[in-house]
């Protein structure tokens, strides 16, 4: 049976991965116009014919072997009750449907999960190379979506980077959840099962465990990715890797060997990543959340870093609005937390608070020339007014020294028209009685 005959609204679209156990498949689907994609994982139970052959080959009759496929068929459907109880979360594979079907001419089963379309981490690192900040948001988005699992009482217990995705907008996630099971069994009885390259020394000695084995797990992974992709105590890049190293390194690890921090990792991030790979589990971190923190810390206190210096330079350079580039700071800003992006509008409103402040320096210099200007007109055009210093009062000294030529112009005007009633009324003396009229009056009107 194909994908297409159990949902028959879905097409396959390509092959997008393929492992020891499955395929996936990029499905779509359309709709009114619009395109829906949804990634399809294939599981055969048992994978071959010569599995089938081995297990006979222990004794085994046929009913025997069909109970024990089918014993693997049931574990891995548990994978669909936990995928279905973690749905919702932003940083795990969402899941959307499940088909068990039988085979119907050969032995065994095909198992068909339908889940979220995502990009692998490292099929994404193909075109892109993560900088310490993604590596950083990297882990703490695996650290929430433990916290979930942790709220739920699973172990992962298979974090690596071909089990972590991203999504279309940068989230990234959990998926593959095929080993985990329930913390309510006896820790002690749980199979030994994992990467080995990022197992808990204790889950491969076959220990009681809990956890923070997934703590362990995704600090190997934040260690790989900070020290030029390779894992502890490899030789470093670019030196070959022999299969006789890997061997070495895994056996280092395991027996608790004190590891160097990560060739890039500095400061607090690297002593963040060697807490979470302790050797000894009380020495890790408790729980997701307390890593989650502790990372949360680093971002917070780097983003700071970067806006402080950020504002430092832009205050230095008086042409900044010429060289200033939005986009790239938009950029540079970009994380995926509440507080990080109320930082970084704080300092950007300080910014535009730096900017107005110059746009008024730059208004008080332009007042300044004009006063200036005025000055000078006004020496040279009045003989009869001393000289004055000006400085922030400019303009209002300007308007008074104007209000003071208007009363003489007026003295004047009325002195014209008494010489003119003068001339009128001659020896009787009208023209005198008028200005003293008038004088009266413009007194008069000045003590009010």
């Amino acid at each position: 049976m194909d994908i297409e005959s159990i949902w028959p609204d879905w097409k396959v679209d390509s092959l997008i991965g393929e492992g020891a156990f499955g395929k996936v498949y990029k499905i779509v689907r359309e709709e009114f116009g619009h395109t829906y994609e949804s990634a399809c994982k294939v599981i055969e139970v048992p994978m071959s014919q010569a599995e089938v052959d081995s297990i006979k080959n222990d004794g085994m009759t046929d009913d025997s072997v069909t109970t024990y496929f089918y014993g693997m068929v049931e574990d891995i459907v548990k994978e669909f009750q936990l995928m279905s109880e973690l749905k919702g979360n932003s940083n795990i594979v969402s899941y959307e449907d499940h088909k068990v079907i039988q085979k119907q001419d050969a032995f065994g089963w095909e198992i068909y999960i339908r889940m979220e379309y995502l990009t692998p981490l490292f099929q994404f690192l193909k075109d892109h190379n993560l900088s310490e900040r993604e590596i950083i948001q990297l882990g703490l988005d695996i650290c929430h979506a433990l916290e979930t699992c942790q709220k739920l009482n699973i172990i992962h217990r298979d974090i690596k980077p071909e089990n972590i995705f991203i999504s279309a907008n940068g989230d990234f996630k959990l998926g593959d959840f095929g080993i985990a099971r329930r913390l309510d069994r006896t820790s002690s009885g749980l199979s030994k099962k994992g990467t080995y390259v990022y197992m808990a020394p204790e889950v491969y000695k076959g220990q009681a465990y809990n956890s923070t084995v997934d703590i362990y797990s995704l600090g190997i992974v934040l260690y790989r990715f900070f020290n030029n992709n390779r894992t502890p105590f490899l030789p470093p890049a670019p030196q070959p890797i022999k299969y006789s190293d890997k061997e070495n390194a895994n056996a280092m690890r395991i027996n608790g060997e004190i590891m160097e921090p990560p060739c890039n990792a500095k400061g607090r991030i690297a002593d963040i990543i060697l807490k979470a790979c302790a050797y000894n589990p009380k020495d890790r971190y408790e729980n997701a959340h307390e890593m989650e923190e502790a990372l949360k810390n680093v971002l917070y206190t780097e983003l700071e870093s970067q806006t402080s210096c950020y504002e430092e330079n832009l205050l230095q350079n008086d042409s900044y609005e010429k060289n200033y580039n939005m986009n790239q700071y938009d950029e540079t800003v970009a994380v995926l937390s509440t507080k990080p992006v109320k930082i970084v509008r704080e300092k950007e409103q300080q910014r535009n608070e730096v900017s107005s402040e110059k746009l008024e320096d730059a208004s008080l210099k332009n007042v300044n020339e004009i006063n200036k200007n005025l000055i000078r007109l006004n020496n040279n055009t009045s003989t009869s007014v001393e000289k004055t210093e000006f400085r922030n009062y400019d303009v209002v000294t300007t308007s008074l020294r104007g209000s003071t030529m208007k009363k003489i112009i007026k003295k004047i005007v009325v002195f014209t028209i008494g010489l003119v009633f003068i001339g009128i009324a001659g020896e009787f003396g009208v023209g005198i009685v008028v200005i003293v009229i008038l004088i009266a009056l413009l007194k008069k009107r000045k003590n009010k």
